[in-house]
C-alpha cells in the first residue's frame, strides 16, 4: 500500500487520499500516481480519507462530499474532482491523462509545500502530527512494538535494528535515533509506518513533578526574612517566644 511506502530522501512527501470512485477506478488512479512517481516534483502518498488527520490533497468523484480534516478550515485541503466532463480547473476527465494529473499535482504540490514551509514543518510531518495518536518528535512519547512486524516493514536501511530496539523497551524518537545511529528522517518514516499498521503501543512519560522546596525557618514560624528581621526589633525574642523558650529575666 502506498501509505507503507517510505519517503526518498530529500524529496518533499505529499498525501493525498481517495474516495467516491469505484474500487476499479481507484486502484487505476494510484497506480497511475505511482507510475508518476519518478515524473512529480514530490513523492505522493496515499492514506485512507478521515477526519482525524490532514491530507494535502482531497482526490473525489465530482459532486463527492470529500471527508476533510475536522479541526483545520476545508480550505487549507484541496479538493481535485474526477468527473465525465471536460478537463476544467481542478476538475480532471476521467480516464485522466497522465500528463495533465501531472501538471495538477505539481502545481498542488508546490502550493502545499508553501504552506508546509510556513508552517516549520514537513509536510509528511504535517500529516504525522495530525495522525491518531501523534507526537512523534514530543519528546514524552514513547514507541514500543505489540508484535514483531511482517517482513515488508522491514526492508530498509536499519530497520532491523530499529525493531530491534523498539521490542525491548519503549522509547522516544529522540532515543531510537540516538541508539539506532540513524537519521531522523528515517526513523520518523520507520514510525510512522509501524503507527499505520498499529502495530505500537504508545504511552506518555511521566512528567517530572517538581521536588516541594523545605520551607526556611522564618516561614514555618510566620517571621519576616532576614532582610526584614534586622530592620525590626526583638527578633530572637519572638523565635524564643514561639519556641516556648523563656528568656533570662522571665526565668
Amino acid at each position: 500500500m502506498d501509505s507503507h511506502r517510505s519517503t526518498e530522501p530529500g524529496r518533499r512527501a505529499l498525501s493525498y487520499s481517495l474516495e467516491g470512485l469505484s474500487a476499479r477506478d481507484s486502484v487505476l488512479f494510484k497506480s497511475l500516481v505511482r507510475l508518476l512517481d519518478h515524473l512529480t516534483s514530490h513523492q505522493w502518498i496515499y492514506r485512507p480519507p478521515s477526519a482525524d488527520y490532514r491530507v494535502d490533497l482531497l482526490v473525489v468523484a465530482e459532486w463527492f462530499p470529500p471527508t476533510v480534516y475536522r479541526h483545520m478550515h476545508s480550505a487549507r485541503q484541496p479538493v481535485l474532482s474526477i468527473g465525465k466532463g471536460p478537463d476544467r480547473d481542478m476538475c480532471l476527465a476521467w480516464p485522466v491523462q497522465p500528463q495533465r494529473l501531472q501538471a495538477v499535482l505539481n502545481q498542488i504540490g508546490n502550493t502545499a509545500q508553501l504552506h508546509h514551509m510556513d508552517d516549520g514543518q514537513s509536510p509528511f510531518m504535517t500529516v504525522l502530527a495530525q495522525a491518531p495518536g501523534s507526537g512523534l518528535d514530543d519528546s514524552r512519547q514513547l514507541f514500543r512494538l505489540k508484535q514483531w512486524p511482517p517482513s515488508k516493514y522491514l526492508a530498509g536501511i536499519g530497520r532491523m535494528r530499529m525493531a530491534t530496539l523498539l521490542t525491548g523497551r519503549a522509547m522516544s524518537m529522540s532515543e531510537l535515533q540516538q541508539r539506532s545511529t540513524l537519521s531522523i528522517t528515517v526513523c520518523r518514516a520507520f514510525v510512522s509506518d509501524l503507527q499505520n499498521a498499529n502495530l505500537l503501543i504508545l504511552t506518555f512519560a511521566e512528567t517530572a513533578q517538581p521536588a516541594a522546596r523545605t520551607a526556611l525557618p522564618h516561614e514555618l514560624l510566620n517571621l519576616p526574612s532576614s532582610a526584614e528581621a534586622f530592620a525590626r526589633p526583638g527578633l530572637f525574642a519572638r523565635i524564643r517566644a514561639s519556641l516556648g523558650i523563656k528568656t533570662a529575666h522571665n526565668s
